[in-house]
C-alpha cells in the first residue's frame, strides 16, 4: 500500500509525495534552504533603511545617516572596536561584538565563555546583584566584578551565542506573529 501527502515547498509549488515502503517520489526536485555562511545581509538591514522613519517609533529608537544606513556599515559597528569615548565601561567582556560573535563566521557563536552567576532558591532564579552576566574586564581593576558568594549559588559558563537568523522574525510583522 502507497502513502502519499501533498507538501508545498517555500516557493509555492504543490508537490504529491508518494511512499512506498522506503521509496519515495516526487513530481518536482525540492532543494535544500541555504546553509551557508557568507556574511551577507539578509535584506533586514536594507528594509530598515528604506523605511526607519515609519519604523522608530521612540525617542530611544536609533536615527541612522543615509550613508550609515546599510548592511556593510553595520557590519563595521558590529566588529568595534569601540572605547570609552564610544562608551565601552566601566565594566565590559569585550570591545566589539565581533570578538565573541565571530565562529564559523562573523555574527557566530563562539568559544569564548561569559560566566554567569545568580541565587536558586529551590522554586525561582535570582539573577547576581547587577545582573547575572559577570563580566571579565573593566576600564579600571578597581571596578573589576566579583562575584558575591553570599548572594550565589549558582555558577555557569556559557558561549557566545549565534546571531545567524536574527533579523528574520523581525522581518515578519507583528500580527502575522
Amino acid at each position: 500500500m502507497a502513502l502519499s501527502a501533498r507538501v508545498e515547498t517555500q516557493s509555492g509549488l504543490a508537490e504529491t509525495l508518494t511512499r512506498a515502503g522506503a521509496a519515495t517520489t516526487a513530481a518536482a526536485v525540492v532543494t535544500d534552504a541555504p546553509a551557508g555562511f557568507d556574511v551577507a545581509s539578509n535584506g533586514f538591514a536594507e528594509e530598515f533603511c528604506a523605511r526607519q522613519d515609519h519604523l522608530t517609533n521612540s525617542p530611544n529608537s536609533p536615527e541612522i545617516d543615509d550613508d550609515e544606513c546599510n548592511f556593510g556599515f553595520a557590519a563595521i559597528e558590529f566588529t568595534g572596536p569601540e572605547t570609552v569615548a564610544d562608551g565601552v565601561g566601566p565594566v565590559f567582556n569585550a570591545t566589539g561584538c565581533g570578538e565573541c560573535h565571530i565562529a564559523p563566521a562573523l555574527g557566530g557563536g563562539s568559544q569564548i565563555a561569559e560566566r554567569r552567576a545568580g541565587f536558586f532558591d529551590g522554586i525561582r532564579f535570582i539573577d547576581h546583584p547587577g545582573g547575572s552576566l559577570i563580566h571579565d574586564r573593566a576600564t579600571s581593576a578597581t571596578l573589576l566584578e566579583t562575584v558575591i558568594e553570599s548572594k550565589t549559588n549558582v555558577f555557569t559558563f556559557r558561549g557566545s551565542q549565534s546571531l545567524f537568523g536574527d533579523g528574520y522574525v523581525e522581518a515578519v510583522g507583528s500580527n502575522t506573529l
